[in-house]
């Protein structure tokens, strides 16, 4: 991974309208390494126009870079490193001291963002449709997600009965839309923090399992009744 920082003559991370310079740093097997330098004197900008200028000209030289740690800079600083495809990081102290911890963060991020959302989980027999989810202890840990992206996909896939949610609160989304996702809320406060939250379907639901299949009238396999999806046997 390498990153970017702006920093002093003493390597101390610094504002981007302070004297400085932008470094490149490249991490191999134990350390980082500066690789590069560049200058950048945002303060020379006569207008909007050549800040942009200075500022693209730069970064452009980022070579399989896209992070760039300052102490501070203006909203007008972030909005062009953005546009250029640079996000930014708020730091100070001495440079090497932070760039093990950025790292860090971005690569759990990037872990992150690749994991699949967590979905409920079938407590008992498929037959039972009954499932369960912590939301309290999954948003700790999938912090980009919020309830819906969670709660949502697997409610309007359906196969279940009923759908156990612990959380902090019923979430708002779900109350404003349970009539058109057909089901019933039951909620309660349990004894620590945190609510239980039950939702049932109100047609009664479906569960996975194929044995559990409502039977239909047969009228091609000699009279008697089938399963959906199946012929008897």
């Amino acid at each position: 991974m390498r990153l970017a920082a702006y920093v002093n003559s003493e390597n101390i991370i610094t504002g981007l309208k302070q004297a400085g310079s932008v470094k490149l740093y490249d991490r191999d097997e134990k350390d980082w390494n500066e690789i590069a330098y560049f200058d950048m004197d945002v303060n020379g900008a006569e207008d909007l126009e050549h800040l942009h200028s200075i500022i693209k000209g730069t970064v452009a030289q980022f070579e399989n870079c896209s992070i760039l740690i300052a102490e501070d800079m203006t909203g007008v600083m972030n909005a062009i490193l953005d546009s250029v495809g640079i996000k930014t990081w708020k730091s100070e102290g001495n440079v090497y001291d932070v760039l093990d911890y950025v790292a860090a963060e971005e690569e759990r991020e990037l872990l992150e963002s690749m994991a699949v959302a967590p979905e409920p989980v079938l407590q008992g027999s498929e037959c039972a449709g009954k499932f369960h989810i912590n939301l309290v202890e999954t948003l700790k840990t999938f912090t980009k997600l919020n309830s819906r992206e969670i709660l949502l996909p697997f409610m309007m896939r359906g196969g279940y009965k009923s759908l156990e949610i612990i959380c902090e609160h019923v979430p708002r989304w779900l109350e404003n839309d349970a009539e058109k996702l057909n089901v019933t809320i039951h909620s309660k406060t349990l004894s620590k923090n945190g609510i239980r939250v039950v939702v049932v379907p109100k047609d009664g639901g479906a569960s996975a399992c194929s044995s559990c299949a409502p039977s239909v009238p047969l009228s091609s396999c000699g009279g008697g009744s089938r399963r959906k999806g199946g012929c008897c046997g």
